[in-house]
């Protein structure tokens, strides 16, 4: 099997998708995107309304991040919220076994505290966190079969629609966890696969 050379970080705002992004693009050498750098100024607008993304407004979006990034790029971590089963599988169809995706999942209460004092987001309202962990849906098929043994998840012909299709990996970032810890985490997971 190839190494992972494609990684996305994903969560909600205010799991440190971007924070460690880039801690582990920096310590992996690789290229970092930041997919809320490629939304469309419509859904700017309606996050900075506090408007929840629907599905259809987020399907452009995905698909420019797998035109411009994921289809075109290697040795990349993008940071990307990815909160649907159905999102990620648009981003990883057809894709190959080179890339992973690890969500990251606090607590709501660390979630709220760090939305709180966060000023450096121009359209992402601490208003919309509700929406958004409404809107994560983490299968039980991707924690038991790629974060509790580490290994590539692939799915089986004889899966349902709804499996993550391809390798997933979710992360419990607790209070005590600095950033640096959640990157050292990754790059085990990482290590472990591209023996």
């Amino acid at each position: 099997m190839p190494a992972i050379t494609k990684l996305i970080i994903g969560g909600v705002s205010g799991s440190g998708k971007t924070t460690t992004g880039k801690l582990l693009a920096h310590k992996l050498n690789w290229k970092f995107f930041d997919a809320d750098d490629f939304h469309p100024p419509f859904n700017r607008m309606k996050m900075s309304q506090d408007i929840p993304l629907t599905d259809e407004d987020r399907q452009p979006w995905l698909q420019t991040l797998k035109s411009s990034i994921i289809q075109q790029e290697d040795n990349f971590v993008l940071a990307c919220s990815a909160l649907k089963r159905s999102y990620r599988n648009t981003l990883l169809s057809d894709d190959g076994n080179d890339m992973a995706i690890v969500m990251l999942i606090p607590s709501k209460q660390i979630l709220r505290q760090r939305l709180e004092i966060r000023n450096d987001h121009a359209f992402m309202p601490l208003s919309l966190l509700d929406s958004q962990l409404e809107t994560l849906d983490i299968s039980a098929h991707a924690n038991d079969s790629r974060a509790s043994q580490g290994g590539r998840g692939e799915k089986d012909d004889d899966d349902d629609d709804d499996a993550e299709s391809g390798v997933v990996w979710c992360i419990e970032v607790t209070e005590y966890d600095e950033p640096q810890h959640v990157v050292d985490s990754i790059h085990k997971l990482l290590f472990n696969v591209n023996l």
